[in-house]
């Protein structure tokens, strides 16, 4: 089915356009003397004509009909073609049944509606070549299609075309309506899809900002508890680096004192009868080892020292102590 096209309908209603489809000329010619404004239509049918179109009284000019011929079923479709392609389409067509040596009118309302699904159909016709339910079945749905039986009344064509062309308007009307619709619809979506982009992309952000939040307070806790670790570490190890520093000055006086008594010692053993002095000195230093107390003691001093350090670092860092 082919696609509806969209067109300025403010000029459509006072001049609907009629198709005529038909094999004979004398048909062509009846039609448009019924649908012609410029003779005198009576009283009824003015007053029908402004109910239809909304019209506050009847008038004699306020619809005029824009009625075009085509002769074959092919001639018709590419007449509808033209007509939607611009922008000006057909409202209603009278088909003829039998239009030989080409399509007849069942064929070329399937062709028509596939060109044009909106436009209204009359199928004219004097023979019983078709039922009802046949033509249902050819050419379902069939809500835009009415019979006319030949020979023609002129009333029951102009009550069709002003009805038909009514039912027209209307569902352009209609069908316009559900495009604004649909297009407002499609704005309002796309404006909250982006709201609710934009409100996602903050909920992100707020959800990032407290876990840096949570991040920042914890960092500060630990800070807290290093601070009072230092603050309740700074005086032992300042207790550790003077007992250290008195230690290292103690055992360096005891080293002196030693070597002042061994020197004293070594010159006892030199007296008579008191050499047996140094054997007993030599024994004691071996029990000690001595030279290995004086070589490592020093040494355990400063590893002790180093270590101390960085803590000592770290609380000067804090304190400034």
């Amino acid at each position: 089915m082919a696609d509806r096209t969209g067109s300025d309908t403010s000029d459509l209603l006072i001049d609907p356009r009629i198709l005529l489809i038909d094999d004979n000329q004398a048909i062509h010619e009846d039609i448009r003397k019924i649908l012609d404004r410029n003779g005198q239509p009576d009283a009824d049918l003015s007053q029908m004509e402004a109910e239809l179109f909304d019209e506050a009284t009847p008038t004699t000019s306020s619809v005029r009909f824009r009625i075009d011929s085509a002769y074959q079923g092919q001639e018709g479709m590419e007449l509808v073609k033209a007509a939607r392609a611009e922008g000006r389409p057909y409202a209603v067509a009278f088909v003829d049944v039998r239009m030989p040596p080409g399509w007849d009118g069942i064929e070329t309302i399937g062709h028509l509606w596939h060109e044009d699904p909106e436009l209204q159909i009359v199928i004219c016709t004097a023979f019983s070549d078709h039922s009802w339910p046949e033509i249902i079945a050819k050419l379902a749905p069939a809500d835009g299609l009415l019979i006319l039986r030949k020979p023609f009344d002129s009333i029951e064509i102009r009550q069709m075309v002003h009805a038909l062309s009514a039912k027209w308007m209307l569902s352009r009307e209609l069908s316009n309506r559900l495009s604004d619709l649909e297009s407002a619809v499609q704005i309002r979506t796309r404006d909250l899809t982006a709201a609710n982009e934009q409100l996602r992309k903050e909920i992100l952000t707020r959800a990032r900002l407290e876990t840096e939040l949570e991040l920042a307070q914890r960092l500060e806790t630990v800070g807290q508890l290093a601070t009072t670790l230092a603050h309740d570490a700074a005086t032992p190890m300042m207790d550790v680096g003077d007992s250290v520093r008195i230690l290292r000055l103690a055992f360096e006086d005891l080293t002196n004192l030693v070597g002042t008594y061994r020197g004293m010692l070594l010159g006892v053993t030199t007296l008579p009868g008191q050499s047996h002095l140094l054997e007993k000195m030599r024994e004691a230093d071996e029990a000690v080892d001595l030279v290995t107390l004086q070589r490592e003691i020093p040494r355990a001093f400063e590893r002790l020292v180093e270590g101390t350090h960085p803590m000592s670092q770290l609380v000067h860092h804090l304190f400034g102590q």
